[in-house]
């Protein structure tokens, strides 16, 4: 891990979630900072939780809760602290000199952007949850769905999150839009507007987006996004065919390979952000292949890993399972090092490694044994409700599940 812990965030970013909560980044595991239900961001900025935060990393410490960053640089990786950090460096002067004692810092100003307006969703994957997907409700049972609300949006949490888009519109540097999907959401388009009629082309954009749509109503986003001087598109995209459609259900694999080619073949920027969990591990190098095909440079992939849901982890498989993993990523490797440039090659090893690294269980037996069986349940209970079969979407697991 990096000596220097610093991280900005806490002076620059509040992260929204759908259903209100408020968290300082959208990596954080610790406990909420708020809600919007009952406070402001007003009063977020310099609570107790925010200025703990912030003291803490003036001493140099890590917090609790940002074991996300904190695993990714012990697995030799970029962790979202230092690629933010690194991008916010000329506001770290002055976030250190005008931070009180106690942590405060007075100038409310949000320079960068994570407001997820709502969880509308055209996607339920697995690993994900009600909170961030509206398709979710679906899955539901009748008396369940009595309890909840399909979409959650500002009238659930009772703040209108578009105000401090206008209160920060002429100060802001960079806009991350995630979601729900947000390239469905009406706001997405309501603060482009806004971007293009003051001339903020300036503005870094940056989506996670599961690449099934790229126009939307009347706008054609590639379009749009050639307007502006940086945009970056990840897009979250773990496995092909079969596989993504199960993992995360509701892709039509087909349109998001189209999708996918015109974006690479514009001159917008993006990666292949792939999240590597218990269902997409085995999958990894097949959607290598995939890219490969497509005369994408693989040096465009990067990898993040569920640590949340516990029980989707890639870490809670059997060591017999992992070895396999191990074996084919190291055999993989060795076929396409002839077909791959060399610092394609140098890229793809490194990441390889970090999926092996991240199998490396740091939890007990007992309680892996315990997650174990919750994916199982959830799996088998999924599987009904959407008519799916794990054993011929992950034919790998298959004869390990049945044992489970």
């Amino acid at each position: 891990m990096s000596e220097d812990k610093f991280c900005i965030v806490p002076w620059i970013h509040l992260n929204t979630e759908p259903n209100g909560r408020v968290k300082p980044c959208c990596a954080y595991l610790g406990q909420d900072f708020g809600n919007l239900k009952d406070t402001t961001l007003e009063e977020i900025w310099n609570n107790e939780h925010t200025k703990s935060m912030r003291r803490s990393f003036l001493e140099n410490k890590i917090p609790e809760g940002c074991l996300t960053c904190t695993k990714k640089e012990d697995s030799g990786g970029v962790s979202y602290r230092m690629a933010v950090t690194e991008r916010f460096s000329h506001h770290i002067e002055k976030a250190k000199s005008n931070t009180l004692p106690d942590g405060t810092y007075e100038t409310f100003e949000i320079i960068f952007w994570d407001f997820r307006f709502s969880n509308i969703c055209n996607f339920k994957c697995r690993m994900c949850g009600h909170g961030s997907s509206s398709s979710w409700f679906d899955d539901f049972t009748p008396e369940e769905k009595k309890t909840k609300i399909k979409f959650l949006d500002s009238s659930y949490y009772g703040t209108d999150l578009m105000k401090y888009v206008d209160q920060f519109i002429d100060d802001v540097e960079e806009i991350y839009f995630a979601g729900g999907e947000p390239l469905l959401m009406a706001e997405h388009y309501q603060i482009l507007d806004k971007l293009i009629a003051k001339e903020r082309y300036d503005v870094f954009l940056r989506y996670n987006t599961n690449m099934s749509t790229i126009k939307y109503k009347d706008y054609d986003l590639v379009d749009i996004w050639k307007r502006f001087k940086d945009v970056r598109i990840f897009a979250s995209i773990d496995g092909i065919d079969e596989n993504a459609e199960y993992s995360r259900s509701g892709t039509d694999w087909p349109r998001v390979e189209e999708n996918l080619v015109r974006l690479s073949q514009s001159n917008v920027g993006y990666v292949v952000s792939t999240t590597i969990n218990i269902l997409t591990v085995f999958n990894f190098t097949k959607l290598i292949d995939k890219l490969i095909e497509l005369k994408m440079s693989t040096r465009k992939v990067l990898v993040s890993h569920v640590n949340w849901p516990q029980h989707y982890m890639s870490s809670i498989l059997p060591e017999e399972l992992k070895n396999k993993v191990r074996i084919q990523l190291d055999e993989h490797l060795e076929k396409i090092t002839s077909i791959v440039t060399e610092e394609e090659s140098r890229w793809l090893a490194n990441l390889y490694n970090e999926v092996k690294f991240y199998l490396n269980s740091t939890i007990s037996l007992e309680k892996t044994l315990e997650l174990q069986q919750k994916f199982k349940r959830d799996t088998i209970k999924l599987d009904r409700i959407r008519k799916e079969d794990i054993r011929t979407a992950v034919p790998e697991l298959a004869e390990w599940f049945d044992t489970l």
